[in-house]
């Protein structure tokens, strides 16, 4: 049913996964979290909104898919990104890098243009009470036209 590299891939990637889950039952850091944030992208000079949630599956990594949508005159606008980070972790203050792929449409008019590109990301986290956790980050997608943005959001934990 599954090639020898899915096999492969599968059994490499499953005790990770099962790991995080049993990591995150731990502290609050450990924990799924999900948010929203407002954010700016520099090549299309537009604001925009979005989700995001993030999923421990190891120590310091989180999956972390998010969604933005731009407030763009006359089309739609909107990008896609399925992440991995690394949370470099202190006591109420994280620092994380992390990278993954991106994909976005813009439609303008007529026009439609699908594109697929490759995230690299950093930013800070910190934790106000128990549940809250504030965040900066500047997200850089590389494509057809590279792409700036920075997003400023708020992460709550989910249990």
């Amino acid at each position: 049913m599954f090639s020898p590299i899915r096999r492969i891939a599968l059994s490499l990637l499953l005790p990770v996964v099962f790991a995080g889950a049993a990591q995150a039952q731990g502290h609050p850091p450990y924990r799924p979290h999900i948010g929203a944030h407002l954010s700016y992208n520099f090549k299309a000079e537009e604001f925009g909104i979005g989700p995001q949630f993030y999923v421990p599956v190891a120590r310091h990594f989180e999956l972390y898919p998010s969604f933005d949508y731009y407030f763009v005159d006359n089309g739609s606008l909107w990008q896609l990104n399925g992440d991995l980070k690394y949370k470099s972790r202190d006591v109420h203050t994280w620092f994380y890098l992390g990278a993954g792929v991106a994909i976005s449409r813009a439609s303008f008019g007529g026009f439609h243009n699908t594109d697929v590109g490759a995230n690299v990301l950093g930013g800070l986290e910190t934790l106000i009470g128990q549940k809250v956790h504030p965040y900066l980050e500047g997200r850089l997608t590389f494509r057809d036209n590279t792409v700036f943005q920075m997003a400023a959001g708020l992460n709550i934990t989910i249990y």
